[in-house]
């Protein structure tokens, strides 16, 4: 049983790389009618696509409806999951409850506390699902093998995993959510607009060749590092006014890396979509990076890996050039 539900989570949701070609929105919908072209990832409170992908789907919400169509992959997670629309390709769901009533022409791959498959569905390939309860219609219509598991342990542990997804349908975690980007924005519009100069040396140097294990490995160290010095040198009394300057350069990088990471994330985005060759920080690419890096780390289980390896990166990448300035002062 453990092996098939790690087979499971591990199939169903293995994060995908961004395709270049790819729409991204935040707490919106799709309405009938719509056509998205390429790959959309989707998070929201209670996302609903009634309109057509062209491409795969990736959406996570407290509650995703998905009426429309999706002419290729489905990948899905979410407190509440309704699939009455069309897909093209596979699903993977996961969540609390997940009630699929579609024609689907590759196999499905759910995992939930309750899972449904509805009179109407039509499954082209495999149908593999686990949960507290699994049932399936007698008038669905499965034309490959099905695998299904059920049991009540299961169905507690996937409603402890979806506790994440459930704060999106709350209005205070989005009210939350804009005061912190409106925080990162100003923090981003003083550098552009004050500073762009020394912003430049920052994404020049993060963004040249063979710099980004060595900025991540010393960003870590520094994480680390600095915080334990501090505490070592204030308990020992006499370097204590040394400790505490020492903690004090410690919060303002933090304070600033979690700005500045999603404007090197936002270079680094125009360097592989537009093969650009030269850095040139722009208040587009500079902003939009900061919004697209924070409603990435919104994404439960693997979100705030991504958000933290470029929080490091950039932190690295930043104590670099400031120490190369600081050298060039004696």
């Amino acid at each position: 049983m453990k092996k098939f539900l790690s087979l499971i989570a591990i199939v169903a949701f293995a994060v995908p790389t961004f395709a270049l070609a790819a729409t991204f929105h935040t707490n919106t919908n799709v309405p009938a009618g719509e056509t998205v072209v390429g790959n959309l990832y989707l998070v929201g409170g209670t996302p609903t696509i009634n309109g057509n992908v062209q491409g795969d789907l990736y959406v996570a919400g407290g509650t995703v409806v998905m009426t429309g169509s999706v002419v290729e992959d489905l990948v899905t997670a979410g407190g509440n999951i309704s699939v009455t629309g069309s897909v093209g390709g596979d699903v993977r769901a996961f969540g609390g409850t997940i009630f699929i009533d579609s024609v689907v022409n590759g196999e499905v791959i759910v995992s939930g506390g309750e899972v449904i498959i509805g009179p109407n569905a039509q499954i082209r390939k495999d149908l593999v699902a686990a949960g507290g309860t699994v049932d399936v219609d007698k008038n669905a219509k499965i034309y490959g093998s099905q695998m299904i598991e059920a049991d009540k342990e299961h169905m507690e542990n996937v409603k402890a995993m979806a506790e994440p997804f459930a704060q999106f349908a709350a209005i205070g975690f989005w009210i939350a959510q804009a005061g912190l980007l409106l925080m990162y924005f100003v923090v981003a519009a003083v550098f552009l607009g004050l500073f762009p100069n020394v912003l430049k040396k920052w994404t020049t140097k993060g963004l040249s060749k063979g710099q980004f294990w060595p900025s991540l490995g010393l960003g870590f160290a520094l994480m680390i590092g600095l915080p334990i010095s501090s505490f070592i040198l204030m308990a020992s009394g006499v370097g204590a006014l040394l400790g505490a300057l020492l903690m004090l350069v410690f919060v303002l990088y933090v304070l600033l890396n979690l700005c500045l990471a999603g404007i090197l994330f936002g270079e680094w985005l125009k360097k592989v979509t537009t093969k650009a060759r030269k850095v040139e920080p722009s208040w587009k690419w500079g902003l939009g990076g900061i919004a697209l890096l924070h409603a990435i780390t919104l994404v439960p289980f693997i979100g705030w890996l991504i958000g933290l390896v470029f929080f490091l990166y950039s932190w690295g990448t930043m104590a670099t050039v400031d120490w190369k300035v600081a050298k060039s002062l004696k």
